[in-house]
């Protein structure tokens, strides 16, 4: 079957791709250019997995690549110039299954663009039997050309298409992936939001890392604006607004600069954390100073008094320093570093899970994000999957 936006339907094309969507569970789309995110957000929203390839040159778009990097149940990988195919690959069902699978395939002239899938005169085929299962296993298989879409990657791709003059763009060399899954999702929402309110953090918080002042706000969404979650999950239930987004970060900086500004507290500590891990020896009362630099509460109550003295207790001032330098050492990919920690002999008593994943935020805060369990639920708020 062949279809032609602008001579059957100018959206025949979009309302086929929906169709074979909901009958997926699992999807390939391959395209050059990509700046319309919707499909994807649909099935990533239906609990379906999409793995995405795209080619890193305009008019790719940064913010929807940042938006799609967010979703649960989808991989991003990319190409250079080289990518110019389009495919969209539905596969139903389980090879191993009596049942076994199903396939939709559609390849043909449409990006995944508002023109390519909407607006221009497009041609696309739509395969099917023999067809169809060959042309899912090409776009696995471009699939596999390519490089995970990293934060960092992302971000060179957004330096070079500012400084863009036609008719030369620069391919984007991708380099080894850095963070895990979990950092990256973090990683990509602290991004997201700091683009989104650059001009109130430049006004608000020019001397104070980035990552910081998104932590504190993710603590805003989670604690200050608790009596609002269910009405703020029902506005993200289809992803991200922007509107919303703007609006309770302009709500957070007032109530933090009415407050005590934690922002500032917070560089504070991540200085002093630095301070005492360059210590050749920690005593007591140090120990627990550290240890207390992750948890993030203005109001340190007895129950992290008591954690704390009993970290500077369990543990010795030789063992908490090898393993948290351990824990910085970059030399080291981070997802090891914090395996280590979490299930090894470098492991402390008392620093649990969320502490050391969160760690690296406050001793590299230019690097890394903050990631905990207040950051996971504050992405789940606020539709960030």
């Amino acid at each position: 079957m062949i279809i032609t936006n602008g001579l059957d339907d100018k959206q025949a094309f979009a309302a086929k791709l929906t169709k074979f969507g909901d009958d997926c569970d699992e999807a390939f789309f391959i395209t050059a250019f990509y700046t319309q995110e919707q499909q994807v957000k649909i099935l990533s929203r239906a609990g379906k997995k999409v793995h995405l390839t795209i080619s890193l040159r305009p008019p790719t778009c940064p913010r929807a690549l940042r938006e799609t990097l967010l979703l649960p149940n989808v991989t991003v990988h990319c190409l250079g110039r080289v990518l110019h195919s389009k495919i969209y690959a539905f596969e139903k069902g389980d090879r191993n299954s009596l049942s076994g699978t199903e396939y939709n395939v559609a390849i043909g002239s449409s990006n995944m663009t508002y023109g390519g899938l909407y607006n221009n005169i497009e041609t696309n085929i739509l395969l099917e039997g023999k067809q169809a299962e060959e042309g899912y296993l090409h776009a696995q298989q471009i699939f596999k050309l390519g490089s995970p879409l990293t934060s960092d990657v992302l971000d060179r791709y957004e330096e070079e298409l500012a400084t863009f003059e036609k008719p030369q763009f620069n391919d984007i060399i991708a380099s080894p992936a850095v963070l895990g899954a979990g950092y990256e999702r973090v990683q990509n929402a602290v991004k997201y939001v700091a683009k989104l309110c650059e001009d109130d953090i430049n006004l608000n918080y020019s001397d104070i890392p980035t990552s910081f002042v998104i932590d504190h706000f993710w603590h805003f969404i989670v604690e200050e604006k608790r009596s609002d979650k269910e009405f703020l999950r029902q506005q993200t239930v289809n992803g991200p607004s922007e509107p919303l987004t703007r609006a309770l970060f302009e709500e957070f900086i007032q109530w933090d600069q009415a407050g005590e500004q934690y922002c500032r507290q917070m560089l504070e500590r991540a200085n002093n954390l630095r301070s005492l891990l360059s210590s050749s020896s920690l005593n007591k009362n140090q120990l627990k100073e550290l240890y207390l630099t992750f948890h993030a509460s203005r109001y340190v109550d007895d129950r992290y008094t008591g954690k704390a003295e009993a970290f500077a207790t369990r543990n010795t001032s030789k063992q908490v320093l090898n393993s948290l330098h351990h824990l910085a050492n970059e030399a080291i990919p981070i997802s090891e570093r914090v395996a280590d920690l979490q299930r090894s002999s470098l492991s402390l008593f008392g620093l649990g899970d969320s502490a050391i994943k969160e760690f690296n935020g406050w001793y590299y805060p230019n690097k890394y994000p903050i990631w905990n369990k207040k950051s996971d639920r504050a992405l789940e708020i606020l539709g960030f999957g």
